[in-house]
C-alpha cells in the first residue's frame, strides 16, 4: 500500500509534470496545479502513506516554483479537505463499520475536520484549479472548503 499510495500521488505527479515541462519551456508559459490535501499540511491519523505522499507532493510543488521562478511557469498546490466523491463515502463506510455511528454522523464528523466545517464540493475543486490557472501566483498551497 505504501509504494501505491507514493506512486500514485508523489512518483505519478513528477513524471507528469517531466513529461510537460520541456514544451512549458519552450513556450515559456505553463501552469502545473498538483492536487495534494489538508492531511499533506497538517498530517492526518490512520493514513499515513497517504499523508506522506501529499507531503512530499507540496515539497516537489514548492521546489519547482522555486527551481521555475521567473519563466512563465507557476506550479501550485491544490489542498481540498474532505470533497463530496467516492473517496468520501469509502471513508464514511470505515468509520461506520469501525465506529459504529450512522452514515449523517460519520459526516458530520469529516466535515468538521474540514476547513470551514463543511465538505468542499467538486466543483469547488475545479473552480480552484481554474482560479489557478489564471493566475500568476507560484509556490502556493490553496486550501479547501474555504467558509462560505
Amino acid at each position: 500500500m505504501w509504494e501505491r499510495m507514493i506512486g500514485a500521488n508523489l512518483t505519478g505527479a513528477f513524471f507528469c509534470t517531466r513529461a510537460a515541462l520541456a514544451d512549458m519551456m519552450a513556450a515559456e508559459y505553463g501552469r502545473i496545479v498538483n492536487i495534494a490535501s489538508t492531511a499533506g499540511l497538517h498530517g492526518a491519523p490512520y493514513l499515513a502513506a497517504y499523508t506522506a505522499s501529499k507531503h512530499g507532493l507540496i515539497g516537489l510543488t514548492r521546489a519547482l516554483a522555486a527551481e521555475l521562478k521567473g519563466s512563465g511557469i507557476t506550479v501550485n498546490a491544490l489542498c481540498p479537505g474532505y470533497t463530496d466523491s467516492p473517496m468520501l463515502e469509502l471513508a464514511i463506510g470505515n468509520i461506520t463499520a469501525k465506529t459504529g455511528k450512522s452514515e449523517e454522523e460519520a459526516r458530520k464528523q469529516l466535515a468538521q475536520m474540514n476547513p470551514g466545517g463543511r465538505i468542499a464540493t467538486a466543483n469547488e475543486v475545479a473552480d480552484a484549479v481554474v482560479e489557478l490557472c489564471e493566475s500568476d501566483r507560484s509556490g502556493e498551497e490553496l486550501v479547501l472548503p474555504g467558509a462560505q
